[in-house]
Formats: structure tokens, sequence, C-alpha cells
């Protein structure tokens, strides 16, 4: 049995519509799976949602904007020497000496 050429150009269509379908959850799959944040999950100040961290706000409670404060490090469990900021989240943060300050 022979197909007709109508035949074989809808068969040649379906193909090519579920190599895009495949295409198309490959890529979905790929963006879930590094985590890309969706546009409407952004915070409203378009950031990263990251903030300050607890112990940068906690180095500077009871403190005002200017004033100096010192941290201990996450990353090396060193004591850093800051400035305290206002960070875009209104929040009051110690900023470390040389860090770049946050935009907002």
């Amino acid at each position: 049995m022979t197909r007709s050429r109508s035949e074989t150009q809808r068969a040649q269509l379906r193909a090519l519509q579920l190599g895009k379908l495949a295409l198309c959850g490959g890529l979905i799959l790929l963006a879930s799976a590094m985590d890309l944040p969706a546009a409407g999950n952004r915070p409203p100040d378009g950031g990263s949602g990251r903030g300050a961290p607890p112990e940068a706000i906690e180095a500077c409670q009871g403190k005002k904007v200017s004033d100096s404060c010192s941290m201990t490090s996450r990353r090396d469990n060193k004591t850093v020497k800051g400035q305290c900021i206002s960070t875009p989240d209104k929040k009051l943060a110690c900023l470390p000496e040389g860090a770049p300050k946050p935009k907002g």
C-alpha cells in the first residue's frame, strides 16, 4: 500500500509538530532545573530577592545610618567591619568595608 502525497505531508507535519513539542518541553524542564525566577515572582524592587543576611541586620540593631558596625562573616567566620546602610527594602544592615552599595 502506498501513501498519497497529502498523507505523506500530513505525517511529516505531525512529526515536525511533535519535535517542536518535545523541544519546548525540554526547554521548560531545563529552565525549571536552573530555577529561573518567573517574571511574576520577582520582588517588587526588581532585585534578586535575597536581601541582607540576618547577621548584617542584627549588627545594626539600635544604630543609625552611617554608624560603624561589625559582624561575623558566614564565609570564613571572621569579624568584618562596615557601616550601617539603609537597604532597598528599607532595613538597616551592616555593609562590609569595600563592598559595593546595593542598588535602589
